[in-house]
């Protein structure tokens, strides 16, 4: 007796759900002529930015120039004592990885370096950083190395400044008086 009532109430839901399993009619779709697709598709084009290519970096309109230019990355400290960091606020990427400890540096990227008064403070390379800075094929701009960074940065391939470089010291790097080393460094 038992089993034929769970046998009737488990045919009673199996109909149920194949009752609610129907197919449901659609509305026909609505028909478009071809001269409604020809005129969507005769659609003036977006006004051209004359002068102006997207950026690499950022993906916005930028002078052609601006374009053509290698892309700078520079190595910042990124401590209390290395604030207030210059020029950060005009890179178009900046990149932030751990040094030593509990301690990071970044590596801001920029494309118009050029109208920036100053960047930094300009603390020293790290390996991977290095790596970093080759996918954007930008110049590499540190003060010092770390030892494991040496011999990569005298690979042909990488195109780096370095402010240890006594040709560079004075020329593309200046001491501020009013920080401490190393913190005082700037290009």
């Amino acid at each position: 007796m038992k089993k034929t009532a769970v046998l009737l109430l488990i045919g009673a839901l199996s109909a149920a759900l194949l009752a609610g399993c129907g197919k449901k009619e659609e509305p026909p779709a609505e028909e478009i002529s071809l001269a409604e697709v020809e005129d969507l598709t005769e659609e003036e084009p977006a006004p051209a930015h004359e002068g102006e290519v997207r950026s690499s970096l950022t993906g916005e309109w930028i002078d052609e120039e601006i374009a053509a230019r290698r892309p700078f990355a520079v190595m910042m400290g990124n401590t209390k004592i290395a604030t207030p960091q210059w020029g950060i606020s005009s890179a178009d990427v900046i990149y932030e990885s751990p040094v030593e400890g509990s301690e990071t540096r970044l590596m801001p990227i920029f494309q118009d370096y050029q109208s920036i008064e100053k960047i930094g403070s300009i603390r020293s390379c790290r390996l991977y950083y290095i790596d970093w800075a080759l996918e954007f094929d930008a110049i590499y701009g540190h003060y010092g190395q770390a030892y494991l960074a040496k011999d990569m940065l005298s690979e042909d391939y990488v195109d780096n400044l370095s402010g240890l470089s006594g040709a560079l010291e004075e020329t593309m790097y200046f001491r501020d008086s009013s920080r401490k080393a190393p913190h005082n460094a700037y290009t």
